[in-house]
């Protein structure tokens, strides 16, 4: 896997626990300069685990990035992760700050139910 591949799943990552994007832009220009310029914003009610993965995932350098052999023992990722993820999903659908509309909830909530069911 590439610094690429940990930046898409970041991404997901962002997205699942969020209910939203993480960048936003009408272009590609316009994404591309907010990655740079704009600091990723993550909602309060993440755990200290999940933020610090998700900012590693989507470190703008990718020399810095993390990679997915540190992935696969980060803190965030050990025993209990999956209830982290879905507390953090559910706390973001009723988030005053989630602006994802119905149809992402519904792809989220049936990722998280396959999830959940293996």
């Amino acid at each position: 896997p590439t610094p690429v591949d940990v930046w898409s799943l970041g991404v997901c990552l962002y997205a699942m626990v969020t209910a939203r994007l993480p960048y936003a832009g009408n272009t590609c220009t316009e994404i591309q300069e907010s990655i740079h310029r704009k600091p990723l914003d993550l909602p309060e009610n993440l755990s200290p685990q999940c933020r610090d993965l998700v900012l590693r995932m989507l470190d703008p350098n990718p020399q810095r990035r993390i990679t997915m052999e540190q992935i696969a023992t980060h803190p965030y990722l050990r025993r209990g992760s999956r209830v982290q993820l879905v507390r953090s999903y559910e706390e973001s659908l009723t988030s005053k700050r989630s602006t994802a509309g119905g149809g992402l909830k519904r792809l989220f909530e049936h990722t998280l139910q396959g999830i959940l069911e293996h």
